[in-house]
Parts: C-alpha cells; structure tokens; sequence
C-alpha cells in the first residue's frame, strides 16, 4: 500500500500541529504497511469545542472521518449581586436580574433568605430564562429576572440567585 498522509482539522481549519503547548499529535503503527493519528488537545476549553476531523490521504485516494468534542463548563454568575442593594419604593414595581453561563445550560433560580422557592408569592415573580450563545464554544448565557409587582415592606430581605 501507499505511504499516507494524516492532516487534522479543527471546524474545517487545519490545525496548528506545530503549537505543542495546545496539540499533540501521535502517529499509531496498525500494522505493518498502516497507520493511524491520534490528536490530544491539552488544557481543554470551551473554544476547543467542535468537529476535528482526520483527513487521510495518499496517491490513490482520501478518506476523512469526524467528530464532534463538546466541552462542559460549570456554571458561573457572570455578575455577582453580593453586596448590592436594590431599593424599591412601596407599592411599586421593581427587578432584578441574575445571568449565568455554562455548558449545558445552568438553570437558574431566584429563592427567599431562607431557601424557600418564590411561587407562592404572586407579587415576587421569576420570569422566564432567556437564553443566548456566548459566541466562545458551545457556552451559553442564561438571564433570569426577578420581578416584584407592588411591592411592600414585608418585601425586603435577602433573596438568592
């Protein structure tokens, strides 16, 4: 058989094999007259996921096989509420938003100091998460706001996102 060739590919780019600090590439001996290629893609990222694809080729012809690296990212309060203080004149209406990112999805959930959920409150309404892509990898952002509608004194205290 023809000697053959392996190239890597990263979402159809080449990848850089000459970035040892990120990639390794390892050529596997099959059997006598084969071999195969191993990529190890160091200190993994969310950037780092997508389809790498193995691109074999020699005098008579190619071969390619894919496959899709998806990356799990724990989830993170992109802005932190530690702290802050939100003030809302009684009998008004008032929000406060808690956004999280994270592969999959985080979900999100507003509670009372004391760990209790909010629907038995129909005045303190969480609405509904809204979802958008980070544009790094496959993370994504999760917003929940936190609606209080007439607010009154018995209102105040400390809530958890």
């Amino acid at each position: 058989e023809p000697d053959s060739t392996i190239s890597w590919y990263f979402n159809d780019a080449p990848v850089n094999v000459t970035d040892t600090t990120k990639y390794t590439i390892v050529d596997l001996p099959l059997t006598s007259s084969s071999h195969g290629s191993v990529i190890r893609i160091n200190n993994v990222g969310s950037c780092d996921a997508g389809t790498y694809t193995c691109n074999a080729t020699n005098v008579i012809s190619s071969d390619t096989s894919s496959g899709v690296l998806t990356v799990n990212v724990a989830p993170n309060i992109s802005r932190p509420l530690e702290g802050e203080e939100f003030n809302i004149t009684e009998g008004t209406e008032g929000s406060i938003r808690c956004t999280a990112t994270g592969h999959p999805v985080p979900t999100v959930v507003w509670q009372n100091s004391d760990g209790s959920s909010l629907s038995s409150n129909m005045r303190l309404v969480s609405g509904d998460p809204v979802v958008t892509s980070t544009g790094v990898g496959n993370v994504s952002s999760v917003s929940v706001e936190l609606m209080l509608i007439g607010a009154v004194r018995g209102d105040s205290g400390m809530y958890t996102c």
